[in-house]
């Protein structure tokens, strides 16, 4: 990437003229020698199975805990008081564990939705009500799970106290109930998860639980310094050149891991060289001059149909396939004509929501999902340069349709990047007067 972005004519960014910037993480793991989850209900007490029915989110500051007490179920956990929402409106959950559905309320907006029902934000919730410990419901089996989630929560990177900082995952330990784990805790309560998800998708549900969980855990921490890459790209206009916009992607998700023939470094595509390819395709159109809108915006409106999506077009036969054989229409209805767009119009499984020629095109789609989806093409010009900006969006319906969300994250990044990639080439490829 860096010898990338100096190829292109990008200056440095880095204190020492590099392209590299030293990043100093924190990672922490779960000892599974020194851990146990103990559950007590009406029938007794028994060792519940780590990965089958529960996984241990790593505490990011201590290296032991040892913690127990009742559980009480808190609903999503989220309070949001200017949607006047609150699944702690009347309870008192001092000394108390509180167990928590992953996700959040449809009640309140997407975006909103999306702050309030992030994991560390319903962690800082739950303690400052006074709880003394964090269960979190995911009822999905737990190899899934724990290859859904992977190294990525294990990470945090430490401010100048210490204190652990991260934009997804929790500081603290939390325990991760499967599907199996889900069943127990709610038997213990004579109620099944699917039943209190119906109520709960109504509104505000908390009901105490006849059990208790014990849990004793340690934990390992290791320093780690990565490099990211950072350039720049002056600006021509002499108003506006020290104003910058960052583009930014992931270097790699999970990176290192078990080693596969020998090979432990996870190379490709799905390991979010997709990004990377991105974020080097965008450096070298920014570098390499300006694109009229009408050039820009020509293999957008005639995407999908015989055109197709721009690449990986088998990966987007086979979610057509999966689709019909759902119930769904399919990739069948294709586009009513190849290069011209209507509001209305059908394109594969999509549909055009919004159209405005040379500037913005919006699609709603219509195959089946957990949720709401869009994806939204917008081709903006300013000074010497225009720029093609992708937009997919998707408004999930409950715990499975965000777990569909981030299980399918790095399969969108690499096909969407794909397709970005592919849109700038075609208007290079299509257009004379602009200069590759």
């Amino acid at each position: 990437m860096a010898a990338e972005f100096e190829s292109l004519g990008l200056a440095p960014l880095g204190a020492d003229s590099s392209r590299l910037l030293p990043v100093r993480l924190r990672y922490s793991e779960v000892d599974a020698a020194g851990t146990t989850l103990e559950f007590t209900g009406p029938s007794g007490s028994r060792i519940l199975e780590p990965t089958l029915d529960y996984l241990v989110h790593a505490d990011k500051t201590r290296d032991s805990v040892d913690l127990s007490g009742d559980v009480l179920f808190v609903g999503w956990g989220v309070t949001a008081p200017e949607w006047n929402y609150d699944d702690y409106r009347g309870l008192d959950v001092t000394g108390k564990i509180v167990a928590l559905v992953f996700g959040g309320p449809q009640s309140v907006p997407p975006d909103e939705r999306g702050h309030f029902a992030s994991l560390g934000v319903k962690e800082r919730n739950a303690y400052a009500h006074g709880a003394i410990g964090v269960v979190t419901i995911m009822p999905a089996p737990g190899p899934q799970l724990a290859r859904s989630l992977g190294q990525l929560e294990g990470f945090d990177w430490p401010d100048e106290q210490g204190r652990a900082r991260s934009p997804f995952f929790e500081a603290g330990v939390v325990v991760r109930l499967t599907d199996r784990g889900t069943a127990a805790l709610f038997g213990a309560a004579g109620r099944s998860f699917p039943e209190v998800a119906a109520e709960l998708a109504k509104g505000p549900v908390s009901f105490p639980i006849t059990a208790s969980l014990h849990l004793r855990a340690r934990f390992r921490h290791r320093p780690v310094t990565v490099s990211n890459t950072a350039a720049v790209l002056e600006g021509s206009d002499p108003r506006l050149k020290h104003e910058y916009i960052v583009y930014s992607a992931h270097m790699d998700h999970i990176g290192v891991n078990e080693p596969v023939d020998g090979d432990s470094v996870y190379h490709g595509a799905i390991d979010n060289a997709g990004g990377t390819a991105t974020m080097m395709a965008v450096a070298r159109a920014f570098a390499s001059g300006p694109r009229p809108a009408a050039a820009a915006f020509a293999p957008i409106q005639a995407i999908g149909g015989d055109t197709g999506w721009y690449g990986w077009d088998g990966l987007w036969r086979l979610r057509g396939l999966l689709d019909l054989l759902v119930g769904g229409v399919g990739m069948r209805r294709g586009r009513p004509h190849p290069a011209l767009l209507r509001v209305g119009d059908t394109v594969d499984f999509w549909r055009v929501e919004a159209l405005e020629p040379n500037r913005r095109l919006r699609l709603a789609a219509e195959m089946k999902v957990p949720g709401r989806a869009w994806l939204e093409f917008e081709v903006v010009e300013g000074g010497p340069s225009t720029t093609i900006r992708q937009t997919a969006i998707f408004d999930p319906v409950g715990w499975f349709g965000r777990l569909y969300w981030y299980a399918l994250f790095p399969l969108h990044q690499l096909v969407f990047g794909g397709m970005l990639l592919g849109i700038a080439r075609e208007a290079v490829r299509a257009s004379p007067e602009v200069h590759g």
